[in-house]
């Protein structure tokens, strides 16, 4: 009996040390701060048991968390993470430096651990909001220099299209972008392809966009459709891919006239002149493009009616309103 009930003891007492290591182990890994993965947010665990978030253009949220097991944690701080009340997460590292939190209700958000490349370059973010560019302007070169993809690349939009914080320089915002793409920056990609693309460097805007597309970068996309169904240089024509890629913007955005634009010129480019009329008159319809006026768009459906594909002729300006003019071409 007293064997039984010795072993009763260290059966527990192992539970019990087991728990307890795994609410020490989680805790260990929780400590420090994190910033979410779509770079807006960061999350500071404290050893007392603080938990502090601050959101880009929101003030900061200050709770409570507790270790529940090794794998849960309890928070308590008024509107955490967009939800009322305290909640119960759940923690589950991929590696030591991230890290994905669920509700109960199935939200996920992913975090990686903060260095200080990306501390600076959150900073920058939050000083951009705030209309303060010259300080942001030193916060990204800080980053920049320190290698953060992200950082790099919101330097070279400050040098390419604001001038705010920075004298405008094509070329510093090409070589930042180009820093940012050979790490694999999504954005870096895009901003690469399409600078690439105002210098009419066709082949070398290929190559980055579809990096980014390959990636699931959506202006990649974009990019490449306009390549392969409006680029003044017909060695880049190429109406199957246009079509493709155009098909993948309108069921990732069905309610945007750009999207339907860009099929319309893709219908046109394959020869498909029907679809091409269809997809512009549902882009008039939408009647939400920015960037298309009501007289282009209606030059543009007439193209197509007479089977002409679209062709878009820029100048090199590597800014996001270049003036453009239009042509057409007969297949």
């Amino acid at each position: 009996m007293k064997t039984t009930f010795w072993f009763a003891c260290c059966c527990v007492a192992v539970v019990f040390l087991s728990a307890f290591t795994a609410h020490a182990d989680l805790k260990k890994e929780l400590l420090g701060k994190w910033l979410n993965t779509s770079g807006i947010e960061t999350m500071e665990f404290l050893e007392d048991g603080t938990v502090i978030v601050v959101a880009q253009q929101q003030p900061s949220i200050v709770g409570n968390y507790k270790i529940l097991d090794g794998e849960r944690i309890r928070v308590e701080g008024a509107g955490f993470w967009g939800l009322g009340g305290p909640q119960v997460l759940s923690i589950a590292f991929s590696n030591i430096v991230s890290f994905s939190m669920t509700s109960l209700d199935g939200q996920v958000v992913s975090y990686k651990r903060m260095t200080k490349a990306m501390q600076l370059t959150f900073d920058g973010q939050r000083l951009c909001a705030q209309k303060k560019f010259s300080e942001a302007a030193a916060k990204f070169q800080q980053a920049a220099e320190l290698g953060d993809p992200d950082a790099q690349v919101w330097l070279g939009d400050q040098y390419l299209m604001w001038g705010q914080g920075v004298p405008k320089d094509d070329a510093l915002a090409f070589k930042w972008y180009q820093k940012a793409a050979d790490q694999g920056n999504i954005r870096g990609e895009c901003a690469t392809g399409g600078h690439c693309i105002y210098q009419r460097k066709y082949a070398l805007a290929v190559k980055w966009l579809q990096k980014a597309a390959d990636q699931g970068g959506y202006d990649g996309l974009e990019r490449l459709v306009w390549l392969y169904a409006s680029c003044p240089d017909s060695n880049y024509w190429n109406g199957t891919r246009a079509v493709d890629y155009a098909l993948k913007l309108v069921a990732l955005q069905p309610k945007s006239g750009s999207m339907y634009a860009y099929l319309a010129a893709a219908y046109a480019r394959n020869k498909q002149f029907d679809e091409a009329v269809t997809a512009q008159e549902k882009a008039i319809e939408l009647n939400n493009d920015p960037t298309l006026s009501t007289d282009e768009a209606n030059r543009r459906l007439n193209l197509y009616r007479n089977k002409q594909a679209f062709i878009e002729e820029q100048v090199s300006k590597p800014e996001k309103d270049a003036v453009t003019s239009t042509t057409a071409t007969t297949p």
